[in-house]
């Protein structure tokens, strides 16, 4: 049961980190798990040796959840956009308090205080503030989400971008509230890298050489820049979250909170009609629950 359990969680944070402007991260914060899931990333072979049943189910469950359940997430978003984003916005709404209740902890794990402390609150609006320049930066520029099926030619400059915008995405991926999917539509390589994913499968089913050298190609920098970015990123990470959980918590609950500017379809979209009204409404009362005894759930 236990391994079902976090197959499953493994499985939905595997779909949020395909989706531009869903972090896979929050969802880790959301069940109580985003230590065990920093631990499982980066690879430290004494941690391993302590949890490795449960790092290989809960990236086996990653996995699974970017191969079969992402398409499903894909059409959500393409036929109930708003819905699915109401959804989204009451999972960030729920995990709040469980975000609250860490910034707050004492050194020995007990709440302390009912406040945080001045440094903690410094944190949350650096996290904030980080999050906004994002959702600024998305309105200001505007990213290109469509893939058009075909690969640009392969060069130095494409490989050198592709490597830093993989690393980037990797980084951003283990941070809560930061969509490593959406970091990498700054740089302008998510068109490429879902193309090639897609060209990738069909080159294989289909037989086709050529298009399966070009994909892999263009897949392979990307993949070393994820995995030079995880190393990297997860290390430091556990470095932070150990010698300063508060502060590292509050930045986490800023960044969460900000993300919400990026996910929330506005309230222009209640008043459409009252079946819809009804029906936002309920996703995101939905999205609450998850978040909020989804956490409880995981801490039994």
């Amino acid at each position: 049961m236990e391994m079902l359990k976090t197959l499953l969680m493994g499985s939905v944070v595997g779909i949020a980190n395909v989706i531009p402007g869903v972090s896979g991260a929050t969802i880790a914060v959301v069940f109580n798990i985003y230590d065990k899931f920093i631990d499982a990333l980066s690879f430290d072979i004494k941690k391993w040796k302590k949890s490795w049943r449960f790092n290989i189910v809960l990236l086996l469950g990653m996995l699974l959840g970017i191969a079969v359940f992402s398409k499903v997430i894909s059409i959500l978003f393409t036929k109930f956009p708003v819905q699915t984003n109401y959804v989204f916005t009451g999972i960030v709404l729920g995990s709040i308090p469980l975000l609250y209740g860490y910034a707050v902890k004492g050194a020995d794990g007990e709440a302390s205080r009912k406040l945080p402390s001045l440094s903690s609150v410094i944190s949350f609006i650096a996290g904030l503030a980080v999050m906004v320049g994002f959702v600024v930066l998305e309105k200001v520029l505007g990213f290109e989400t469509e893939t058009s099926g075909t690969l640009p030619d392969v060069t130095v400059s494409l490989v050198a971008l592709l490597f830093v915008g993989g690393m980037a995405g990797a980084i951003a991926m283990i941070i809560p509230g930061i969509s490593g999917s959406f970091l990498m539509l700054i740089l302008g390589i998510y068109p490429i890298v879902i193309s090639s994913i897609s060209v990738f499968l069909t080159s294989v089913l289909t037989l086709n050489g050529a298009d399966f050298i070009h994909s892999t190609v263009t897949l392979i920098p990307n993949g070393l820049g994820v995995l030079a970015g995880l190393l990297g990123g997860t290390r430091l990470i556990a470095v932070i979250l150990e010698k300063k959980p508060n502060q590292t918590y509050s930045a986490i609950l800023g960044l969460i909170i900000g993300s919400i500017a990026v996910i929330f379809p506005g309230f222009a979209t209640l008043a459409e009609s009252p079946l819809k009204t009804v029906a936002c409404i309920l996703c995101t009362a939905g999205g609450f629950c998850i978040a909020y005894f989804g956490a409880k759930w995981n801490s039994d």
